[in-house]
């Protein structure tokens, strides 16, 4: 396919999947962070003594929460990955050597 031959629908479908490709990297980012928050809070956790009960409650779905963020950066790779073999196929926009998934 010439790239200069794209119309709008295929425009459209594209910018769909550069902006997946842009959210997936986000939660990426947000997972990392995440990771690094859980770390710290297991740590917390494992600190704690039974008289903690309503802190070591708050921590527990405080670390439920980040582990949510981590499994989303984890299927964000995923994403990525789908929206580029996409791009290539469809559009044949190839991915810049050297580079990989997830990264700009």
């Amino acid at each position: 396919m010439v790239k200069c031959d794209l119309n709008s629908v295929e425009l459209e479908e594209m910018a769909q999947l550069f902006g997946r490709i842009n959210q997936a990297r986000a939660e990426i980012e947000t997972g990392i962070s995440a990771q690094e928050a859980y770390a710290e809070t297991i740590n917390e956790i494992n600190s704690l003594s039974v008289e903690d009960s309503i802190y070591g409650e708050e921590l527990c779905r405080k670390a439920l929460q980040q582990l949510s963020l981590i499994k989303a950066a984890e299927l964000a790779h995923i994403t990525i990955n789908n929206c580029q073999s996409e791009l290539e196929v469809k559009y044949e926009i190839q991915q810049r050597p050297g580079r990989e998934a997830g990264t700009h």
